[in-house]
């Protein structure tokens, strides 16, 4: 990025590329998390119909505000969307179930 797109970029773009960097740790284990505890599985296990957050909480027997939590952080990163209470997978959320992470 040369001297001159530095100018360019308005405050704005700048608070959300510095927040972008600084969360990013959050944002990886969030989507660890979400994959580790076995939620975009059970997403991807209903992806005709969706599934419900009590029904995630319940089927994978973890407290629903921790479930709730991790589903808003997934919402906002994009890795699943909610359509009449039910959640489906994103394509990035399936790039992501699928890699081989060992971590």
């Amino acid at each position: 990025m040369s001297h001159s797109s530095y100018i360019k970029e308005t405050a704005l773009e700048a608070k959300e590329n510095a927040q972008r960097i600084a969360f990013a740790p959050v944002v990886f284990q969030s989507a660890l998390s979400l994959r580790n505890l076995g939620i975009l599985q059970i997403i991807e296990d209903n992806r005709n119909s969706g599934i419900s957050l009590n029904n995630i909480s319940s089927r994978l027997n973890l407290p629903i505000y921790g479930v709730r939590v991790l589903l808003e952080s997934g919402l906002n990163i994009g890795l699943v969307t909610e359509s009449e209470d039910n959640y489906h997978l994103t394509k990035p959320a399936i790039l992501f179930y699928t890699m081989n992470l060992h971590v």
